[in-house]
């Protein structure tokens, strides 16, 4: 193998690892001990829980005047949609979330449920910290 292609797998490599290493960073940088699900439906806020009180699994669910319906599972510090009237269940597959990453949306039933840190707003964001 000549120098060049040693070089030029040695910094793909390199940046390989830095890649892993930032997303990994980034993840733990969203998980907080002090996390809140927030449940909305239709734009409305209709429930938070703090996942860091959950000390066991629940299940309840949440339906609206037309019949929908989806059921939360809570888990402590997680929550998912396990169950919905939705024909595409996206909102189901999509499992447990932890952090605030991605929020779980049910577009059909206009159920969503994001989580929040729930720290006092300092002004910083959560990459200036």
């Amino acid at each position: 193998m000549n120098r060049t292609k040693f070089i030029c797998i040695a910094a793909a490599a390199i940046l390989l690892i830095a890649g892993i290493a930032g997303s990994l960073a980034v993840l733990n940088m969203r998980t907080s001990h002090n996390m809140t699900a927030h449940i909305y439906q239709h734009g409305q806020l209709i429930q938070s829980i703090n996942l860091s009180d959950v000390t066991e699994s629940y299940t309840f669910d949440i339906e609206s005047a037309d019949g929908a319906y989806n059921t939360i599972e809570v888990r402590p510090g997680e929550i998912a949609v396990i169950d919905a009237s939705c024909p595409d269940k996206v909102c189901v597959n999509m499992g447990f979330i932890r952090n605030s990453a991605l929020p779980i949306t049910c577009l059909p039933n206009e159920l969503v449920i994001r989580i929040e840190d729930g720290s006092p707003d300092d002004g910083i964001d959560g990459i200036s910290r």
